[in-house]
């Protein structure tokens, strides 16, 4: 085997490994990921940023995933793109091994080397920024997010899960609100979730779970990974307007 067979066997090898350890359709960690921010009040932005076994391609159809999902989960219909940025970090590379030949002929052995390229790592990211829409909107390139979201979780066999409570909770309370006590004001709640289901609406005020009264986003948070798998109903209580309310949340 020539050296130019094996460095186009290492390239294929190399290339195999990394197809098959590209980032996952998750929320950002160490390996990438989706996050989101909302800008507006019908204006999102949504990041995927992938490994350096991720295709640019694949980072740019999960942050589109990412989009139609954020679409239907804010109870919206139709999603127009206004901005989509893309970046490269080559910053990282990798090494291939470097392997040793002896010949021998004559009575004298020759060492022959070949390997030791560095390969360059390319980590894509890709960002949307979107309007969303009940209606489908005229005159303009738009996007049906329940197609979207079909279309490409069968492309990449991805299986969606279903929120255990499905609230957006907001880090302080709005400057308007005359109540500013304990408890989690909520942005927005998840189309079809068990919070919807039961009741909650945006600007509702989670004051208690199961009696244990709600400090902040933080003991929200802390207080609903405590609640066993197991457990599939609780006692939400929530503040709308002047009037208290106890919504039986149905857990998935």
């Amino acid at each position: 085997m020539n050296i130019n067979s094996i460095n186009m066997f290492v390239f294929i090898l190399l290339s195999l490994l990394l197809t098959g350890c590209a980032t996952s359709y998750q929320p950002h960690a160490y390996s990438g990921g989706y996050s989101e921010k909302k800008l507006s009040e019908n204006v999102y932005r949504v990041s995927f940023s992938g490994n350096g076994y991720t295709p640019l391609k694949r980072a740019t159809n999960l942050s589109l995933l990412r989009t139609a999902e954020v679409t239907i989960e804010a109870g919206y219909n139709y999603f127009v793109l206004l901005d989509e940025s893309t970046s490269i970090d080559r910053s990282s590379s990798v090494t291939t091994p470097v392997t040793t030949t002896l010949t021998y002929g004559n009575g004298y052995g020759t060492a022959t080397s070949f390997g030791g390229q560095s390969i360059p790592i390319s980590k894509p990211s890709r960002s949307n920024t979107f309007q969303v829409f009940i209606e489908e909107p005229e005159n303009v390139r738009s996007y049906n997010a329940q197609t979207v979201l079909r279309n490409l979780t069968e492309r990449y066999r991805i299986k969606l899960t279903k929120p255990r409570f499905g609230y957006y909770p907001s880090n302080e309370f709005p400057i308007d609100l005359e109540y500013q006590g304990d408890g989690v004001y909520v942005e927005r709640v998840v189309a079809g979730s068990p919070v919807e289901l039961a009741g909650l609406i945006a600007g509702d005020v989670i004051l208690s779970i199961n009696s244990v009264n709600i400090k902040n986003p933080k003991s929200l948070r802390k207080l609903i990974r405590n609640i066993p798998e197991s457990q599939k109903e609780v006692q939400m209580e929530v503040l709308r307007g002047v009037d208290k309310k106890v919504l039986p949340i149905i857990l998935n």
